[in-house]
C-alpha cells in the first residue's frame, strides 16, 4: 500500500549518515594516529569580539590592537565544522613558509595571500613572540610583566606571571590572547613567556609579524598534539553566546559606573567607605594594621559619643524626677498652712 501511494520516479529519502572522519583518510598510519588522538582532542569554543562595544565604554585597548592590524581577525565570525578541524590539524604541515593540509581530498594551502584577503593581515614586522627578538633580549620578562600590573610590589618570582595581578587594559588584552589570537592553552590562570612578550608588544606598540605568530601556533597544534584544538566548536554558528562583551568584563573583576569600567574595589572606596581588601590579593597580602587601627578608633568615638547621649538622658531624668518631688512638698505644705488657718479661725 506505502509503495503503490509514492509518486512514480520519486525515491525515498534515506537516513542522514553521520560524519564518519575516520574514512577521510586514506593513509593507515595516519588515520589510527588521527582516531588515537581523537580520543583526547578537545575543542576550543570559537569566540569574536566587537571592538566598537569597548569603544563606546571608553577602553584603550581596541585601538592598540588596530595598530597592529589584529581587528579584523578579532572579529571574524562564521560557521566551524570541528569535524573538518581536527583532520586539518592532524594533516598539517609546513611546505615553503606557508601552512599546507588536506582535508576530504581537498588540498588546503594558507599563504600570505590568504592571511591578507581574509583577516588583513601582513608578513611585515618584529617577531615580537620569539624569545631572540630584539626587545626581549632587552627586556626581562618579569619587567616586561611589572609595567603591566596592578601593583608592582606583588609580583612574586615563585609565582611567576599570575593573570590576576594585571591592570584592567593588560587583563584583557590577555584575554584576547588567550582566547581568540592564540587559544588552546589549557592554564589561563598563568601567562606563558610568549603571552608576557605579546602583551608587551601590544601595550608598548611594537610592529609584530602576526602572520609568522598564528603560522607558529597552528604547526605546534597540529604537529605537536595538542589535546585542545582551537577553532571548533561543537554549533556550526557563531552565536553571542561566543562573543566577549560585558559579562567577560565582570568576570574579570571590573564594574561599570558614571566613568567607565575600574575595578570592583575602586568603587568601594570612591564612595568614600573603608578601602577594601583586593579581590585579586592572596595570602601574601593580609590587611593592613592602618585600617585596622582606623576601625578600632571610629569605634571607640561611636562608644564616646553614645555615652555622652547616655549621660544627658539620665541627667535629664533626674531633673525631672527632683523636680516633681519638689512640687508635692510645695502642694503639702500648702494644705498643711490651710488646715492649720481653718482650725484656728473655728476656735
Amino acid at each position: 500500500m506505502d509503495a503503490s501511494s509514492s509518486r512514480p520516479g520519486k525515491r525515498s529519502v534515506s537516513a542522514m549518515r553521520e560524519v564518519n572522519p575516520s574514512g577521510w583518510i586514506s593513509d593507515d598510519n595516519v588515520r589510527e594516529r588521527f582516531l588515537g588522538l581523537r580520543m583526547f582532542n578537545k575543542f576550543v569554543k570559537h569566540e569574536t569580539i566587537e571592538l566598537s562595544l569597548f569603544c563606546y565604554e571608553k577602553f584603550a585597548f581596541p585601538e592598540k590592537l588596530w595598530f597592529q592590524g589584529l581587528d579584523t581577525f578579532a572579529q571574524l565570525k562564521g560557521d566551524c565544522y570541528p569535524e573538518l578541524v581536527e583532520v586539518f590539524y592532524n594533516n598539517v604541515k609546513e611546505v615553503d613558509r606557508n601552512i599546507h593540509s588536506r582535508v576530504k581530498g581537498v588540498e588546503i594551502v594558507i599563504n600570505n595571500d590568504t592571511w591578507l584577503k581574509i583577516a588583513s593581515l601582513k608578513d611585515e614586522g618584529r617577531l615580537s613572540h620569539q624569545l631572540d627578538c630584539l626587545q626581549n633580549k632587552r627586556t626581562m620578562k618579569p619587567e616586561m610583566f611589572k609595567n603591566c600590573m596592578r601593583y608592582r610590589e606583588r609580583y612574586r618570582k615563585k609565582k611567576r606571571f599570575l593573570f590576576k595581578w594585571l591592570d584592567k587594559e593588560d587583563k584583557i588584552i590577555v584575554f584576547i590572547i588567550g582566547h581568540i589570537l592564540l587559544p588552546g592553552r589549557p592554564n589561563l590562570i598563568k601567562l606563558t613567556p610568549k603571552d608576557v612578550y605579546l602583551l608587551n608588544a601590544i601595550m608598548r606598540r611594537i610592529p609584530t609579524n602576526w602572520v609568522v605568530a598564528f603560522k607558529w601556533h597552528i604547526l605546534d597544534v597540529g604537529i605537536n598534539n595538542w589535546h585542545r584544538l582551537p577553532y571548533g566548536v561543537k554549533k556550526l554558528t557563531c552565536s553571542k553566546a561566543n562573543l566577549i562583551g560585558k559579562a567577560t568584563l565582570t568576570c574579570i573583576g571590573l564594574k561599570r559606573t558614571t566613568s567607565g569600567w575600574i575595578f570592583s574595589d575602586e568603587l568601594n572606596s570612591a564612595k568614600g567607605k573603608e578601602t577594601l581588601v583586593d579581590s585579586d590579593s592572596d595570602q601574601d597580602f593580609p590587611p593592613s594594621k592602618s585600617n585596622a587601627s582606623k576601625r578600632i578608633n571610629t569605634l571607640k568615638k561611636s562608644l564616646t559619643t553614645l555615652h555622652e547621649k547616655m549621660d544627658e538622658i539620665f541627667k535629664h531624668c533626674v531633673d525631672i524626677s527632683t523636680s516633681s518631688k519638689e512640687s508635692k512638698r510645695e502642694d503639702v505644705d500648702e494644705v498643711s498652712e490651710e488646715s492649720f488657718t481653718e482650725s484656728s479661725e473655728s476656735e
